[in-house]
């Protein structure tokens, strides 16, 4: 399991929940930023042959405030939104070494999409409204339509590399419907703490883990052919 905070608030639920199966390992460190994962995934993923399953996410730490869009140059095909289009290079970066571990070949590589954080206006500017509103929590803007923008981006480039997804963005959308702001149940955020994107409230890390855990059970039941992975596909992506 390769991710940030909300990663590690989850493994000690998921290991748990894939105990009978699998045994689980965490990164030492909180994976931060795709910046993190382009120095540091290599070193991660150690003994390319040892994983059957490898997941990772990106995006929290990379989300700013810029304007929430997917628009690309229609010459160079880069995202007008620089903050994006770095999240997306570095990435395929990630990505292209990750495709190099047994689950990679195998077809049981996954991307777990970002969560929703809340929608307060004291840690978010909303696209739509004012920009005079303070910045976030992680030196982010992690307001709902923001965090949409990165996950589609991010299933856009992995989708077509064989990379599966695991959208926990959903699963906890289903107990806190976006956008919310101090509704959502299993975040303890609060009035004076409004910018909370940790799911530390009644059975929070439990039921995010449940959703984490249901996605990488489905990996292990697929089926094991080598998946078709074309000569060279590591460089190319290195070279988007």
């Amino acid at each position: 399991m390769i991710g940030d905070s909300i990663t590690d608030g989850q493994f000690p639920y998921v290991q748990a929940m894939l105990a009978n199966t699998t045994d689980s390992h965490l990164i030492p460190i909180n994976g931060g930023d795709t910046g993190e994962g382009v120095k540091c995934a290599a070193t991660w993923a150690q003994d390319l042959e040892r994983w059957d399953v490898v997941t990772y996410n990106f995006g929290a730490w990379n989300i700013n405030m810029q304007d929430c869009n997917l628009t690309k140059n229609a010459t160079t095909g880069a995202y007008t939104d620089p903050a994006l289009e770095m999240y997306i290079t570095e990435l395929a970066n990630v990505t292209a070494t990750l495709l190099k571990t047994k689950a990679g070949k195998t077809g049981k590589l996954a991307f777990v999409l970002t969560t929703p954080s809340p929608q307060t206006k004291e840690c978010c500017t909303d696209p739509a409204a004012s920009s005079s509103t303070r910045p976030g929590m992680l030196r982010t803007e992690t307001c709902v339509k923001r965090t949409i923008v990165f996950n589609e981006a991010a299933k856009t480039l992995l989708q077509p590399l064989g990379v599966k997804i695991i959208d926990l963005y959903s699963w906890v959308a289903e107990k806190c419907p976006v956008p919310y702001s101090y509704s959502c149940s299993i975040q303890s955020l609060k009035p004076g703490d409004p910018c909370q994107v940790h799911f530390n409230n009644d059975g929070g890390w439990q039921y995010v883990a449940i959703g984490y855990a249901a996605g990488v059970k489905k990996l292990i039941a697929s089926s094991h052919p080598e998946a078709d992975q074309k000569a060279g596909l590591a460089t190319e992506l290195r070279q988007r």
